[in-house]
């Protein structure tokens, strides 16, 4: 019985694929790929318009995560940004960035743990980048998303979670 030999263009293709692979003991972290699902950058006023007034600018984030067959996850985030100048609305951008996660040997909680966490913080520069790219070609200069830490914001959850849990335990036992 001879063995045929493997397909080298599927070996590429799969290497290709993985942008990044990390393994420790039986457990496995790969990013299959991020890729941009849609941005929109709307605006009414002229670049070349001064700022008469006061700025404020709003942002909005959400995420959402699903299952996917085999140990993949797919993960998307998006970022509304409105600017606006004396309470009236200068532009709007939405932008949602998508990858797939390959998560191996974790449990249920350590995986939902690291999807909320890590792939959102490999998001969010794609993110800030495609918003300030955006703005600046629209002709607003120095736009620039405040860094965000989502595994410091999912640690704060869930403390808040568990406070929260204890406050109700106290409740019902007396």
């Amino acid at each position: 019985m001879t063995k045929k030999p493997a397909d080298p263009s599927t070996k590429s293709t799969v290497r290709r694929r993985m942008q990044f692979v990390e393994h420790s003991g039986n457990t496995t972290f790969a990013i299959e790929h991020i890729s941009l699902r849609h941005a929109d950058f709307k605006t009414e006023r002229e670049p070349d318009s001064p700022a008469e007034g006061q700025f404020e600018t709003k942002a909005r984030i959400s995420n959402e995560t699903v299952s996917l067959e085999n140990d993949r996850h797919s993960v998307s985030l998006t970022v509304s940004v409105t600017r606006l100048e004396d309470e009236a609305e200068v532009f709007s951008c939405e932008v949602c960035y998508a990858g797939v996660f390959l998560i191996q040997g974790l449990s249920e909680e350590k995986s939902h743990e690291l999807l909320m966490t890590r792939c959102l913080d490999m998001l969010y520069p794609y993110i800030s980048s495609t918003v300030a790219q955006l703005a600046s070609q629209a002709g607003f200069q120095g736009l620039q998303l405040v860094p965000i830490s989502f595994g410091a914001l999912y640690r704060s959850e869930q403390r808040e979670k568990q406070q929260w849990e204890n406050i109700q335990d106290k409740v019902v036992r007396h």
